[in-house]
């Protein structure tokens, strides 16, 4: 037995960089509360935007994982796991990493881990539900800790941008890995990217406790969620069609058959207050005739 009657059994596998990529590592992110696992997350404080990436790590590395590597599929951070891993096999900070190999390709100037000094007036605000039943501005630390220099280069919800930097990013996809003449990646890696990796018994997901969160007809790829049946999804859109949202209500798409891509930045937390995104998506396909 372990922590508030948590009880551990021995690891089966080790975790591939797969599953890292498709949520499926046993790992988690700390805001669930069906498990003990989640408050060890929330006491080791793995989100110190003083710390690094190697720092977190060790302490995740002392931590129980929530479920045998690949059997089931929980939001986490694996992604900040695989910036860690980045940082090893490349030999360069994460931040440089994504800096030198894709900001500076794709022209992001906007984009980075915090928000330079002469650009806070940019920075938006975070708003959410009053008392009174309208909305007020709240006082996040999730965008606080963005006005000044940090050194956990988060890869799960680390980098601030804007419509026009992020719309670059995602024409890249929409185009095969093309960009400027060149590729910053093969045509067949984002095939695989956007394919997807989740066998039957692990679908439909869900982000939250709450729901499917939007996820029926769905599978996850190697960071997107992407459409497998439109009809089982029950809403406007295309097979093939791959995305994904953040906490602020926000979302995007990028659909190959329509060759379009969907930015939708919001400032409205929480997520799960308002269908917001599915109403964007109908509106969205509502609007094409041809």
């Amino acid at each position: 037995m372990g922590q508030a009657g948590a009880r551990y059994v021995p690891q089966q596998n080790p975790i591939t960089i797969r599953q890292l990529l498709t949520h499926t590592s046993g790992l988690s992110y700390g805001f669930y509360e069906d498990s003990p696992v989640e408050q060890m997350y929330q006491d080791a404080n793995l989100s110190d935007p003083d710390s690094n990436l190697q720092e977190m790590i060790e302490k995740l590395s002392g931590m129980p994982l929530l479920s045998q590597p690949g059997t089931a599929w929980r939001y986490s951070v694996a992604t900040d796991v695989l910036g860690r891993l980045v940082e090893i096999i490349s030999g360069e900070s994460f931040d440089r990493f994504l800096k030198t190999r894709i900001f500076d390709p794709l022209g992001m100037d906007d984009t980075a881990f915090y928000v330079a000094e002469d650009k806070l007036d940019r920075l938006a605000s975070v708003y959410g539900p009053s008392e009174n039943g309208g909305i007020e501005k709240l006082d996040n630390p999730g965008v606080n800790r963005y006005k000044k220099p940090l050194t956990n280069f988060s890869g799960g919800g680390g980098l601030t941008s804007t419509a026009s930097d992020y719309l670059k990013f995602c024409q890249m996809m929409l185009d095969g890995g093309a960009a400027k003449g060149g590729h910053l990646l093969a045509p067949k890696t984002v095939e695989l990217m956007t394919a997807n990796h989740l066998p039957d018994d692990l679908m439909p997901y869900s982000v939250s406790e709450v729901g499917a969160d939007f996820s029926q007809g769905c599978g996850f790829g190697l960071g997107f969620r992407v459409i497998l049946d439109i009809a089982e999804h029950g809403t406007l859109g295309t097979e093939g069609s791959y995305s994904w949202g953040g906490a602020a209500s926000t979302v995007f798409w990028i659909d190959p058959v329509e060759e379009l891509v969907a930015i939708f930045l919001t400032q409205f937390m929480p997520s799960s207050q308002y269908a917001i995104r599915s109403e964007f998506q109908i509106a969205t396909y509502q609007a094409m005739v041809e």
